[in-house]
């Protein structure tokens, strides 16, 4: 809404005390039905008309004024809406106006009447305490000195709370099984991988699994946690929620984690609610990236989004994708491992973590045992792992030494590709000083 600096004085209603000034509501005078308590129903309206009693009449021209406002306001172009919006606001007062207007523009009613009031970030509705985010704040050096708490984790190291952050990974990686795990953990307040956790409500918004098979897990990875009791974890399956082509659907889900108090939410998978777009656009990804920070800034809510890893398993998509993020978790698992490694792709507020963990299947049930700290290593082609065992045999060797003992079996190129690439992840070393025209001489390096 705009029209936000009239300067009028407040207007006080029995509903809610809310500021002219602040919503502009002097401009739109024009707007207020001239109802009369005689008129005729509205079209659709079978009631008949009220007894002349005066109690009667005044509930009557109550029920007139308030159905009008709502008529008028779904017939008027999106310019006119936000004038009538605020005079509906003005004579019905907050709770009934929400019923006329759009979720966009009862937010910025709620921070109208917040900025009047001065009462903090909060305003109660019908439904839930929402928080109002405004568009943006000017902070001189007295905020900037301000003590401020600490960052409050709802995952130690990994998720805090107003936080985006990804997790991604190739398929067969685990990383589903994973965040469900990590949804049951914070569910029920438990430790996760030996990190600790803040206990709160999660919603898990899943556009592959499926109610049924995302059920089974869930049952599984609670009894994997020897959990028998009910939890407080709720999910919305197949939605098709697309925050590239449909806006409303921000304020859906934002709607949703206020009213439900959601702590923690789980999104599988980005893909999905950006359907239509493409990853590595940045005009495809921007606005996505746009919406999901603000439904975790403005709810407060750790939000994490499953992603596909490429086929070398780093994530897929716009160089842009790690910009809107407080973290990025690159999962890994070989098919047929119960292994699983974290490590830590993007960190903003804390330091590069790098773990793993046992992944464990067993009568029903699901659950990750830690599995400290991960040593990577380095998975070599079969001419690389032939080139560094010949070395590792016979010394220090020219490389025409090598190429004559691999006979047919390997191309030149193939192994001065395997030698520059053993040399690059220090495997192998040049032991000779070089120069132009001198065959080079490669051995082990000395530890």
């Amino acid at each position: 809404m705009s029209d936000l600096n009239n300067t009028n004085g407040p207007v006080q209603h029995p509903d809610q005390s809310y500021s002219r000034d602040l919503i502009g509501l002097n401009n739109c005078s024009d707007y207020t039905p001239k109802l009369k308590i005689d008129q005729e129903p509205l079209q659709g309206d079978a009631e008949t008309k009220s007894s002349d009693n005066g109690s009667d009449k005044e509930k009557r021209r109550k029920e007139l004024e308030e159905r009008a406002y709502k008529q008028a306001y779904e017939d008027l172009s999106d310019a006119e809406k936000p004038g009538v919006a605020k005079v509906i606001l003005e004579t019905l007062g907050i709770n009934k106006a929400c019923e006329a207007l759009s979720d966009a523009e009862q937010l910025v009613v709620y921070k109208a009447i917040q900025e009047a009031q001065g009462k903090g970030s909060e305003k109660k509705t019908e439904d839930a305490d929402l928080e109002i985010m405004p568009r943006y704040i000017v902070r001189d050096w007295s905020y900037v000195k301000q003590k401020r708490e600490p960052i409050k984790y709802l995952i130690d190291e990994l998720v805090e709370e107003a936080s985006l952050n990804i997790w991604v990974g190739k398929w067969g990686s685990k990383k589903t099984w994973a965040a469900l795990s990590a949804a049951v953990c914070v569910a029920t307040g438990k430790e996760w991988l030996d990190r600790k956790t803040i206990q709160g409500n999660v919603l898990i918004i899943d556009e592959e699994s499926g109610d049924r098979r995302l059920s089974d897990r869930l049952m599984a990875a609670a009894a994997g946690e020897l959990i028998t009791e009910d939890l407080p974890i709720e999910f919305i399956s197949l939605a098709s929620f697309n925050l590239l082509k449909n806006s409303q659907d921000q304020d859906m889900i934002t709607k949703e984690i206020v009213n439900r108090k959601i702590s923690l939410v789980i999104i599988d998978a980005l893909v999905d609610i950006m359907a239509g777009g493409d990853e590595n656009a940045v005009k495809d990804t921007q606005p996505v990236f746009v919406a999901l920070r603000r439904i975790a800034k403005t709810t407060n809510v750790g939000v994490v989004v499953i992603h596909h890893a490429n086929r070398v398993g780093d994530y897929r998509g716009s160089s842009a994708i790690p910009g809107s993020l407080e973290t990025m978790i690159q999962i890994d698992s070989k098919e047929g491992s119960d292994f699983i490694s974290f490590k830590s792709l993007k960190m903003r507020d804390s330091e590069p973590v790098k773990f793993g963990a046992r992944a464990v299947w067993a009568d029903g049930q699901f659950y990750l045992t830690a599995a400290g700290d991960i040593t990577e290593k380095t998975i070599l082609t079969k001419s690389q792992q032939f080139t560094l065992d010949y070395f590792t045999e016979n010394g220090s060797a020219k490389f025409t030494d090598l190429l004559d003992f691999a006979g047919d079996l390997y191309t030149e190129n193939t192994l001065r590709k395997s030698i520059q690439y053993l040399v690059n992840n220090k495997s192998l070393a040049r032991l000779d000083n070089g120069g132009r025209r001198t065959e080079a001489v490669y051995g082990i390096p000395k530890k």
